[in-house]
């Protein structure tokens, strides 16, 4: 959902060796969303792991044309050995430790449980959330030994509440907030300062990944444009924030847990949260045997 210009549902970005500014420097203003913006900093090398070999290409182009380093992988993250195998690889050829990595894989189905393939309801899983354990494991000791790195996780909204068609997905993005928050008390425990979490939860983003998604108050829950939403999710790292809600009105799903079903529902009815997927197009042309 992050990466708009890569694909609607890519796999992974990740970035090494930004130089982490102060929290109140501001980036150069970016004119493309996701990992082209990182760019934006001075003797910044990008890493892009995706499996759509030529849409990478792509944009590490525009990330070149910034002056920046950009290298690409075809990576597929659920295949845990596969992870570290790249991860060693990278850093033999950029001779750098990653210091900030997003983990952005996203995949979903868009169809009631009942009705959805088992063995996409697992992938959703094994992308959505499990694929963050290897890509951490890879990547954050080498933060934690540097005490210096930024991990940045993309959830979603859908990992705050239930949706209706959207049970597995939600599932993945709740376990994914879950798993940001235990590795985030990990690096206190560890006595890291230096190394930084933000968890990011937007709500549908324009990138094709929820084609046909629809909201019922679109001046409280309007559906984001991606570059609003990169530009956030960087101002938002660069400020060491832990916690990114968007828009700001979502700030009030964390709290509807807490109330009776029948609030609950009220204001889920009121927010339309049971007819988001009413009219949901699943883009997706390959099966997951293709990909």
């Amino acid at each position: 959902m992050f990466s708009a210009p890569l694909s609607p549902t890519p796999l992974l970005s990740v970035v090494t060796h930004i130089p982490l500014p102060p929290p109140n420097s501001h980036l150069l203003p970016p004119s493309h969303p996701t990992q082209p913006q990182f760019a934006a900093y001075e003797n910044t090398t990008v890493v892009i792991w995706d499996l759509n070999e030529t849409a990478m290409q792509a944009v590490s182009k525009e990330i070149e044309a910034k002056g920046a380093r950009a290298f690409i992988y075809k990576v597929d993250v659920t295949k845990r050995e596969r992870v570290y195998e790249v991860a060693k690889q990278m850093k033999i050829q950029t001779g750098k430790d990653v210091t900030v990595l997003v983990n952005n894989a996203g995949i979903v189905s868009g169809k009631p449980f009942l009705e959805g393939d088992d063995a996409y309801s697992l992938k959703t899983m094994e992308v959505n959330v499990i694929a963050h354990f290897w890509t951490v494991k890879a990547f954050l000791p080498a933060m934690v030994q540097m005490n210096h790195g930024h991990i940045i996780t993309i959830a979603s909204t859908a990992g705050l509440v239930g949706v209706d068609g959207l049970a597995d997905y939600c599932t993945s993005k709740s376990a994914a907030i879950a798993f940001h928050e235990g590795i985030r008390t990990e690096i206190r425990r560890l006595k890291c300062p230096g190394v930084r979490m933000t968890l990011v939860n937007p709500y549908f983003i324009d990138t094709g990944m929820f084609t046909g998604a629809k909201t019922k108050a679109p001046i409280l829950l309007p559906i984001l444009q991606p570059d609003y939403v990169a530009n956030s999710i960087l101002n938002a790292a660069e400020k060491n924030r832990n916690l990114l809600n968007m828009p700001r009105y979502a700030y009030i799903l964390m709290v509807t847990n807490g109330v009776p079903a029948l609030v609950r529902d009220f204001i889920y009815d009121f927010m339309g949260v049971g007819d988001n997927m009413a009219d949901f197009k699943q883009t997706r042309t390959k099966t997951l045997k293709e990909q």
